[in-house]
């Protein structure tokens, strides 16, 4: 891999760049991440069609800025195929069939594989009954799910998906992990881009304590709590500790929903039997629903087009030029990327030499 140096890379947008990143960081195109990622990926036998999918999820985050879903996870996804633990040729299957629901077993293959088939199901059923509801068990990691959610909304059609996750969230007065970070994404067609939500209900995604601790940083008060159930500002005690709700009693009531609506409801894993992806001991069981709605059966498509375009004038009109909607930054940083590069920290770039090489 011949990246012997690192650049400084200029932020010339919207979305601020940690600048201990920043200094730290060598500069990729999309197009060499995607090909470094695949290539990892098939090292360890994964089918090419099944690491170009993986590929794309995990740079797309790295684009968007979302790096604790990004490039970060590769090594954990090697691994996890390495010592048997993702299936790469497995082929998630519907195994309970409702019409308008579906009912997913994913066979333990790659999340990203399960996800697309659940876009699919949840697509047809939403073009035939209007509304589609569709949830997997025995997946894997699925990367950043607004992923998905967008896929969904430049096709017409709204999405929600959420995903249980191994605890590392500690219950509303509760002092030890029992929930997962279960984020959540919601997705609405608009021109010229789709509006997406994607959010954990921690106060932050874990992946951004790991971040924060490779990269020798304090992580702000409130995001975590130690191993006593005390605040801390330490990223490593924050990872024996426990996560705190987003929001308290309100991120910790859309967690409990999170899990219900997905691993109960689906039969799965929930709450302490998920298993983190990160750790190489067995598999990790995530449960995830995608709801697919077709707007157009409500309102048909021109007044749903001249809705939303009225709705976005007005609460942007609210701010003076400083509203953005959900995911614009996001898609301020990926048109960024696909210009002038991707700014990858050098930790990973290590980790992508050791896969690649």
């Amino acid at each position: 891999m011949s990246r012997p140096e690192t650049r400084t890379v200029p932020d010339s947008g919207a979305t601020a760049v940690d600048p201990k990143r920043e200094a730290s960081s060598a500069l990729f195109t999309i197009d060499e991440l995607l090909a470094l990622a695949e290539r990892a990926l098939c090292a360890v036998q994964v089918p090419r069609p099944v690491a170009r999918r993986v590929a794309d999820v995990l740079v797309e985050a790295e684009a968007r800025g979302i790096a604790s879903h990004g490039l970060v996870r590769l090594a954990s996804y090697v691994d996890r195929v390495t010592a048997g633990l993702i299936d790469p040729r497995a082929r998630p299957s519907v195994v309970r069939d409702g019409g308008g629901t579906a009912l997913i077993d994913g066979a333990n293959a790659f999340g990203v594989v399960a996800a697309d088939l659940a876009c699919v199901e949840a697509e047809k059923r939403a073009r035939a009954c209007g509304t589609a509801w569709v949830t997997a068990v025995r997946a894997n990691h699925l990367g950043a799910i607004g992923y998905f959610v967008r896929g969904l909304a430049k096709k017409g059609l709204v999405a929600l998906m959420w995903s249980n996750a191994a605890p590392s969230v500690a219950a509303y007065n509760g002092r030890r992990p029992i929930l997962g970070t279960n984020p959540l994404a919601l997705g609405a067609p608009s021109d010229p881009d789709p509006i997406v939500l994607d959010m954990a209900t921690s106060a932050v995604a874990r992946g951004r304590v790991r971040r924060a601790l490779a990269e020798g940083r304090a992580i702000p008060t409130g995001w975590a709590v130690d191993g006593q159930g005390n605040d801390t500002l330490d990223p490593a005690a924050a990872l024996r500790g426990a996560l705190l709700p987003l929001g308290g009693a309100k991120g910790y009531g859309l967690s409990v929903f999170v899990d219900l609506l997905s691993g109960v409801l689906g039969g799965g894993a929930s709450l302490e039997q998920v298993h983190e992806t990160t750790e190489i001991t067995r598999p990790a069981d995530i449960a995830f629903t995608l709801v697919a709605v077709d707007p157009f059966r409500l309102v048909g498509r021109e007044p749903y087009r001249l809705a939303v375009e009225s709705f976005v004038s007005r609460l942007k009109g609210s701010g003076d030029g400083r509203v953005l909607l959900p995911g614009e930054p996001e898609d301020a940083a990926y048109a960024r990327a696909r210009s002038h590069g991707v700014a990858v920290a050098g930790d990973i770039v290590q980790h992508l030499e050791g896969l690649t090489s």
